[in-house]
């Protein structure tokens, strides 16, 4: 039974003896985590994902854009994924490689989903070494009963649902009551969780060369950014631990791509929140909504006269969030 180093031992070490068709059976899966692995490998291996208790669960429609997303469009013809229907729902974790020429390299079968939690968390996992010819029978066999995430009908298969609906505008404190969350897949006691982060110092102003204005300062590109976590909330586990990845949704229909970062006396947690793809990201999605030209610095003005200086944050589930920059 392996328990140790399973993101090493079930998903890079087998790239490494030439591997480069990984099958998946995943009863829950993310697109936050598909996107943070194929970020290093998608040049050399081809990723077939088929989630299984979509059937029981459903899924969040900000899970199946992600999906898509990846599919379509980033990971084009290197990654495809599809999601089992009812009445079928499978629960099963499996990962099977094979090379190039679809010679059986490894496979494993346990306890490990295909997300950020179960691979790079702190939960205890376990897999065994089993057969890859045997688990992409499996996967072939219950094809079947799913639909590829591109398809137009997804919808009429499975039950998307919202995972978080505004019923309107909030400003200051998170109100619980705003909030109608349809459905949650593993982490419903999460769902109502909120904070919100001020954008100012502890003085209550803007920093000039830190925050949202990081790359304001010599030899840094100008746009940098990121939202400093109070110790207040980085003290608890609101937000993942440093530098584990997640998807933050955004009151007007974005999607940015974050991690914590900056240590703290506090072991694992970060003090900040930054695009990890690229910390300008952050600080572009901001000018943007404050009507801000790239690269100008931010200034409480301009934040004053918007009408906010915070932001609310939803905890969804351990690898998504939804935050709250709306105009009042």
């Amino acid at each position: 039974m392996i328990t140790n180093e399973l993101y090493k031992t079930i998903l890079i070490d087998p790239i490494l003896v030439g591997g480069s068709e990984l099958f998946i059976v995943s009863g829950f899966a993310s697109p936050s985590f598909t996107n943070y692995y194929l970020s290093s490998w998608h040049e050399r291996i081809n990723l077939h994902l088929l989630v299984g208790m979509t059937g029981k669960e459903g899924l969040g429609r900000r899970s199946h854009e992600g999906f898509r997303y990846l599919s379509s469009v980033k990971y084009r013809n290197k990654f495809e994924c599809s999601y089992v229907f009812p009445p079928r729902s499978v629960h099963i974790k499996s990962y099977a490689w094979f090379s190039q020429n679809g010679i059986p390299i490894v496979g494993f079968t346990g306890s490990a989903n295909y997300t950020n939690q179960a691979f790079r968390g702190y939960q205890e996992e376990a897999v065994v070494v089993d057969n890859p010819v045997d688990i992409l029978n499996y996967y072939n066999q219950i094809i079947s009963s799913s639909i590829n995430c591109l398809n137009p009908h997804v919808e009429d298969y499975i039950y998307l649902f919202d995972e978080i609906r505004l019923k309107h505008q909030t400003v200051g404190k998170a109100n619980p009551e705003s909030i109608d969350l349809t459905a949650v897949v593993e982490h419903p006691a999460n769902a109502l969780n909120s904070v919100s982060i001020s954008l100012l110092d502890r003085n209550g102003k803007l920093p000039e060369i830190s925050g949202l204005n990081w790359g304001q300062r010599p030899g840094r590109e100008p746009n940098q950014a990121y939202i400093r976590i109070p110790a207040d909330v980085y003290r608890t586990d609101f937000f993942p631990d440093r530098e584990e990845r997640f998807v933050i949704y955004t009151d007007d229909g974005n999607q940015l791509n974050c991690a914590t970062a900056q240590e703290t006396i506090y072991g694992r947690h970060g003090k900040a929140i930054h695009s990890y793809e690229n910390n300008s990201i952050l600080g572009l999605y901001f000018r943007n909504r404050l009507g801000l030209s790239p690269g100008v610095p931010v200034t409480l003005e301009a934040l004053q006269n918007y009408g906010r200086t915070d932001v609310i944050f939803y905890r969804i589930d351990d690898e998504t969030f939804y935050m709250d920059f709306s105009r009042p």
